[in-house]
């Protein structure tokens, strides 16, 4: 079964599925016989993670603990499809997707960072959020962005922070992280297309503000490539 769902999980039908799971916590018992018992009763995998507790424990051989781990299935599953809610429209810069940024930040107390992944045609592809209990500060891992990077494949991104003190002007620190994402970005031939900066309801757009130009101008990596060019030459 594991070399099955490594070669190909789209080839399980929902009872391997489900005798699969159940497996992981059931590693003593014939969990295929129990999948099809749940399957028969139920109906299908959706009724049965959303199915009531004492229901799923009336099926033999299901007790709280086994239930209980059906049912946090279940939340997994809603909590995946529910998670992000990204709008199905074109993200081109910060006017685009306001709305969008304002809720990745609402009601928030402290820093968070999210980057927008974007396809060819700026449509969303998924969005990163990175998130800790510092008020002032966000560790972001470039490692845990960059494998995400290669899994995507965004041609776009757009980065996204909040200012929990009120005032939507970016700092130097902000100008900075800016820089760093655009090489990083530019290494990978993505395209930073901007960053946001979000207070309350109010967001500022370095594009929208013309801010972009700057790091198009001193960061681009054809043209950092050239200045070491000249510079290797000169030494």
């Amino acid at each position: 079964m594991t070399e099955k769902i490594l070669e190909n999980p789209n080839s399980l039908q929902d009872h391997e599925v489900l005798e699969a799971i159940l497996f992981s916590f059931l590693p003593r018992i014939d969990t295929n016989v129990l999948a099809h018992k749940l399957l028969r009763t139920f109906g299908s995998l959706s009724n049965l993670f959303n199915a009531k507790p004492e229901d799923i424990m009336a099926t033999p051989g299901i007790g709280k603990t086994t239930a209980s781990k059906i049912l946090l299935m279940g939340q997994l599953l809603k909590r995946t499809v529910n998670s992000q809610n990204v709008p199905k429209k074109a993200f081109r810069c910060g006017a685009d997707f306001e709305d969008y940024a304002i809720s990745l930040f609402s009601s928030l107390t402290r820093e968070r960072f999210a980057l927008v992944l974007l396809d060819v045609k700026y449509m969303p592809i998924t969005t990163l959020i990175f998130d800790d209990e510092s008020v002032s500060h966000v560790s972001v891992k470039i490692d845990e962005i960059v494998h995400a990077f290669a899994i995507h494949k965004p041609t776009y991104v757009i980065l996204a922070h909040n200012h929990p003190s009120g005032n939507v002007e970016p700092s130097p620190e902000d100008d900075l992280t800016t820089a760093k994402f655009y090489m990083l970005c530019s290494l990978h031939g993505i395209t930073l297309n901007d960053h946001v900066v979000v207070s309350g309801n109010q967001i500022f757009s370095y594009r929208m503000n013309g801010k972009m130009d700057d790091y198009n101008d001193k960061y681009k990596l054809e043209k950092l490539l050239k200045v070491s060019e000249v510079n290797n030459g000169k030494s």
